[in-house]
């Protein structure tokens, strides 16, 4: 499955269809979940605050294209950019809400529509920063069309993908903090496929944020369980 993914990848690349990229995952796998004591509940996830930009080690994402520099090593990086369509903060706050309402714990999941839940979750988005090394094999590749592409469709290079959401808080209905969670962060450094243009750590990027989004989950869950337990 993963070759047949990384062969979609190199279609849309020579399509020209990916210079706008998308933080996306597939939602149609996410295992449904049942807890009793919020199957009644209605919950609302607002926009996060985007404090990326006051965060020194992402200046790159805001200043530099996707194939870069950084400490005089070739890298590439989810530059900025090419998330053109909505705001990233925006995409995540969405993807979060579209993720909780796929495992059907809650009654109903709604996005940035805080009066009309019973609880609603707001966070800051603090880290969302992907780097990995330059494959010079995969350029290489690259230039010998589709053939060359194919033919270094497994190139790996190490990387690093941090995502971090802070303050993050839970309110009831009325606006009443009912528990503050405080920060949650995730760091992935492992060997992920990389091609000649520097497109694939989006795709990386992504694939980190539904194992983020997966353990997030699992927060919220418990601290909104043991909230209602008291």
């Amino acid at each position: 499955m993963r070759r047949i993914g990384i062969y979609f990848f190199i279609v849309l690349f020579f399509c020209g269809c990916i210079a706008n990229q998308k933080i996306t995952y597939r939602l149609n796998d996410i295992s449904k979940k049942n807890n009793s004591k919020l199957s009644a509940l209605v919950l609302d996830v607002e926009i996060f605050e985007d404090l990326r930009k006051s965060n020194i080690e992402d200046s790159a994402l805001f200043t530099k294209p996707r194939a870069t520099k950084i400490l005089n090593e070739r890298v590439c990086i989810n530059s900025e950019q090419h998330y053109k369509k909505k705001p990233v903060n925006y995409q995540v706050s969405q993807l979060i809400s579209d993720y909780f309402r796929q495992q059907g714990i809650y009654k109903v999941v709604t996005f940035n529509k805080k009066d009309t839940s019973d609880y609603y979750l707001t966070a800051k988005l603090k880290r969302f920063y992907g780097n990995q090394r330059f494959s010079t094999a995969a350029a290489v590749g690259a230039q010998f069309g589709l053939i060359g592409a194919l033919a270094t469709a497994n190139t790996k290079t190490k990387g690093k993908i941090e995502i971090e959401l802070s303050d993050i808080k839970l309110f009831d209905k009325n606006g009443k903090l009912i528990k503050g969670v405080g920060n949650f962060k995730r760091t992935y450094e492992e060997d992920y496929h990389v091609d000649g243009y520097c497109w694939c750590i989006y795709f990386n990027v992504n694939d980190k944020f539904k194992f983020f989004t997966g353990e997030f989950s699992q927060l919220i869950e418990s601290s909104l369980s043991e909230e209602l337990s008291k």
